[in-house]
């Protein structure tokens, strides 16, 4: 894959994520328009995208990292939330089988009078 290519790859990959960063989105704009023409963006525009969209995608992964760990933490406090009402809705099934038990001897002690 020629470098032309690979940057026009990346650029292609990058424009689908939606850019919070207004300068960074109006460089791959700018970047876009001059491969759509047929020119070759400068080696220092190159080396500009690539380190700032290294920075903005690393920050970007990060962000995405935190709120996955912070998913994954909630859905194992859910979990043992639905694990403890569990155990809660055993406890009190037994409990009315129970008391139905009982409550049908005394019933049928008091059928006998």
């Amino acid at each position: 894959m020629s470098d032309a290519a690979a940057l026009r790859a990346a650029i292609e990959q990058f424009s689908q994520f939606r850019l919070t960063d207004g300068k960074l989105s109006a460089e791959v704009s700018r970047l876009q328009a001059l491969i759509e023409t047929g020119q070759m963006p400068s080696e220092s525009d190159t080396k500009h995208f690539v380190r700032a969209s290294r920075q903005y995608l690393e920050r970007f992964a990060a962000e995405a990292n935190n709120a996955l760990r912070d998913v994954d933490r909630r859905l194992v406090n859910a979990h043992q939330v639905v694990t403890n009402f569990s155990a809660e809705r055993g406890v009190l099934a037994k409990r009315i089988a129970d008391i139905a038990h009982t409550l049908a001897a005394v019933n049928d002690i008091d059928s006998r009078k």
